[in-house]
């Protein structure tokens, strides 16, 4: 049976997860960021809100 995040505890893991999955990934290849990771960043977010609100 699969949990339910409500709240501002769902929008946490929304918003947080990929920034840090970004930056361990910048981190770990060692490359710098750019402006592309950036966008590539605020789709992934906008993706994940948009489906995490259609659930809801």
């Amino acid at each position: 049976m699969r949990s339910r995040r409500s709240g501002r505890e769902g929008l946490a893991v929304v918003l947080l997860g990929p920034v840090f999955g970004v930056g361990f990934a910048a981190l770990l290849l060692g490359e710098g960021l750019s402006v592309w990771h950036a966008v590539g960043l605020v789709a992934v977010i906008a993706g994940t809100a948009l489906g995490a609100l259609s659930l809801g």
